[in-house]
């Protein structure tokens, strides 16, 4: 069950980003957090959040460049 969210996740982030309806940022905020959710992670999402930060800033943070960057 959690991989099929996962995989929805990962769909509707890229559709939102590619089909121009939000920005990276947004996209990226908004979609995980009503996975979580919607996968029952109520209250455990603030500790996901901070340690998920922590170690995927720097990814992020690349990958909001190229889609900025090659977006044109």
């Amino acid at each position: 069950m959690l991989a099929l969210l996962g995989f929805a996740t990962i769909i509707t982030l890229l559709f939102l980003v590619m089909a121009k309806k939000t920005s990276p940022v947004v996209a990226m905020i908004i979609v995980p957090i009503i996975s979580g959710l919607i996968g029952g992670f109520g209250f455990e999402m603030a500790e996901f959040i901070t340690q998920g930060i922590g170690s995927i800033a720097t990814t992020g943070v690349m990958f909001i460049f190229a889609i900025l960057f090659f977006e044109s």
